[in-house]
């Protein structure tokens, strides 16, 4: 979304060009998320400035963090009002959590070594 506060500050210009056809997919873009082509190329490209992911490294961990959310809370669910499994569950995402950096170097090394 655009900032209204930050507009004034906006001094600086970038202009590309490109064809219609690409015109066309920021276009359609642009519709879906209900703004301008301008503001949709402007929220995408300061998006991959601050996360420092591309556009499809972005969906990916956004659709990455729905699956997340959605087994979490489905696994949750499933469990119910058995109290010792949903301890058991509660100590396992406490302890993912934890050591997410850890179990994520430890995941990347194994695939060095394939």
């Amino acid at each position: 979304m655009i900032d209204a506060k930050n507009d004034a500050k906006r001094n600086k210009i970038i202009t590309f060009r490109v064809t219609d056809e690409e015109y066309t997919k920021i276009q359609d873009a642009a519709l879906t998320r209900g703004t301008d082509p301008n503001d949709w190329c402007r929220t995408a490209a300061l998006s991959c400035c601050v996360h420092k992911l591309t556009i499809n490294e972005h969906v990916f961990y956004v659709e990455l963090g729905l699956m997340r959310f959605l087994l979490t809370n489905a696994f949750d669910l499933l469990i119910g009002d058995d109290s010792e499994v949903a301890e058991a569950w509660s100590e396992c995402k406490n302890r993912a959590d934890k050591r997410a950096d850890e179990l994520f170097t430890e995941l990347m090394e194994r695939r060095k070594r394939r």
